[in-house]
């Protein structure tokens, strides 16, 4: 369950489309994470969050490598990851 949750994170973290600054993939980042984690806590799954957040980053990282989804990512490329934070 975490990692399915962690690949369609990654997959809404890769949408460089329509957040293409460094600041709004931040936030997006801290969100996802916040979410899945106190969202699977809240129905008892603990685990879960810590593991979806750890493969959203992955999972967008690959995207962006492989140059996934190229129509809802510009400028696809494996730097995005280095620009988080």
């Amino acid at each position: 369950l975490g990692i399915a949750s962690g690949c369609i994170g990654g997959m809404v973290l890769a949408l460089t489309r329509f957040c293409n600054e460094s600041w709004q993939r931040s936030v997006i980042a801290i969100e996802l994470g916040l979410l899945m984690t106190y969202g699977f806590k809240a129905i008892h799954f603990d685990g879960c969050g810590a593991v979806a957040t750890l493969v959203t980053g992955g999972a967008a990282n690959l995207i962006w490598k492989q140059n996934r989804f190229v129509e809802l990512t510009q400028c696809a490329d494996d730097g995005y990851l280095d620009e988080i934070g």
